[in-house]
């Protein structure tokens, strides 16, 4: 497969989606906006309302108590997990166009919902108790470069693209690397996952720790956590001291 110019791809679907008719992606309602989402639409998507306070994980709101049992006792490594949305339909399909057709209108859509959730986050963090500063860096998850040149594009790295846009914090494409060509998350059992990504991140011998303490670390769906626990446990080896994990998805 050719690799394509992502970044460029998108920035111009957005100046003719402004410019030109189109339709939303779910319901096919004529919109002109940056996303392809009618607003009722968008208002329909499967968000979490309530989660973990660490690792994200929906709960019920009667049953919420800032965090699940589970990272009581065992805390993961990273300081919090977010997603915006359950993975369910509609946004399951939404990633799957994106992540395995290159429909990259489904794949900003998604994006900007991200981007809005986590301004929303540190904002309301910081006014409530003056605390969670934006981080200082955006890291996406990255693929092996067999699996990279497979899809042609990361779609972590759009999403990162897209949050940088809305916030102005540099995006570290090349900061972290895959080394090993693991099997897809997605089809192992639980069990299996945390074993297949053992050593299979890097981080750049170049990195300045000390200019960027605080990192988020950007991926389109988080499942068991295998994948956030390893790239923390990597960046914080390095010399990071705090790493938030940002998805579209939270399984």
């Amino acid at each position: 497969m050719t690799r394509i110019n992502s970044a460029n791809t998108l920035t111009l679907l957005d100046r003719l989606r402004l410019c030109l008719p189109g339709s939303c992606l779910l319901c096919s309602f004529p919109v002109r906006s940056t996303i392809s989402l009618c607003q009722d639409c968008e208002d329909r998507l499967p968000r979490i309302q309530s989660c973990c306070g660490i690792c994200g994980i929906a709960v019920s709101a009667s049953s919420w108590l800032g965090s699940c049992g589970r990272c009581l006792l065992k805390p993961p490594p990273f300081t919090l997990c977010r997603g915006v949305f359950h993975y369910r339909a509609p946004v399951s399909k939404l990633l799957t166009n994106f992540k395995y057709h290159g429909h990259f209108a489904s794949g900003r859509a998604l994006a900007w919902q991200l981007a809005r959730a986590f301004i929303d986050y540190y904002d309301n963090a910081h006014a409530l108790f003056d605390t969670d500063q934006l981080p200082q860096l955006l890291v996406p998850v990255p693929l092996h470069r067999k699996r990279l040149h497979q899809r042609g594009f990361n779609q972590a790295t759009l999403l990162s693209k897209v949050i940088a846009e809305q916030t102005e914090i540099p995006v570290a494409n090349h900061l972290l690397t895959r080394t090993r060509h693991t099997k897809a998350q997605s089809r192992l059992h639980a069990r299996k996952r945390t074993s297949n990504l053992s050593n299979a991140f890097r981080v750049a011998d170049n990195f300045p720790s000390a200019g960027f303490r605080h990192i988020a670390v950007i991926d389109d769906v988080v499942t068991t956590t295998a994948t956030a626990n390893a790239v923390t446990r990597a960046l914080l080896a390095a010399g990071a001291e705090r790493v938030d994990i940002w998805a579209v998805a939270r399984a």
